[in-house]
């Protein structure tokens, strides 16, 4: 009897594996990017509130939109300020947890934030990591970049993780 718990072949124990194992089974189709968006918000629920959609994740790098909704808004009529942190941090955390070990963890420690003009319209975030080891513990700062559809720079994000061998 096999000891691991296992969905679909995915080590549902591990969420550095359920990342990385269902994004590359998922990734080839829109419905197979909508499940994926589903099994993170399940493994990590609170991720799920501002209904971002992954656009594109690998080693070193993830790329992440919002739409402008209604229920993200501001009295400013703009997306607020915590939807945009939690953007970069979902960003962060997702091309963080594709890329480290799986035998490694992370928490996000902190986070600095610059606001640069009022987000409308679609929100695409980017977040690139340098090359990463990790031995037994690190901090990692990890820049997300947030653009609007003109591609201005609405806000940058520095979140910063520590990362642990398990």
């Amino acid at each position: 009897m096999n000891s691991v718990a296992t969905w679909f072949g995915i080590d549902i124990r591990n969420p550095n594996r359920i990342v990385k194992t269902s994004w590359d089974l998922l990734r080839g189709n829109r419905a197979g990017r909508y499940l994926f968006g589903c099994i993170v918000g399940i493994a990590a629920p609170y991720s799920g509130n501002i209904g971002a959609t992954i656009l594109e994740l690998r080693e070193g790098y993830a790329r992440v939109a919002i739409k402008d909704r209604h229920k993200l808004r501001n009295h400013l009529k703009s997306i607020h300020a915590i939807a945009l942190a939690n953007l970069a941090e979902y960003t962060a955390n997702i091309a963080l947890a594709y890329s480290i070990p799986s035998s490694a963890r992370f928490i996000v420690t902190r986070m600095s934030s610059e606001y640069l003009k009022k987000a409308r319209g679609k929100i695409i975030a980017e977040c690139t990591l340098d090359e990463l080891s990790v031995a037994e513990e690190i901090e990692k700062s990890l820049r997300v970049t947030l653009t609007n559809a003109q591609n201005e720079i609405v806000a940058v994000f520095t979140v910063h993780s520590l990362i642990r061998m398990s």
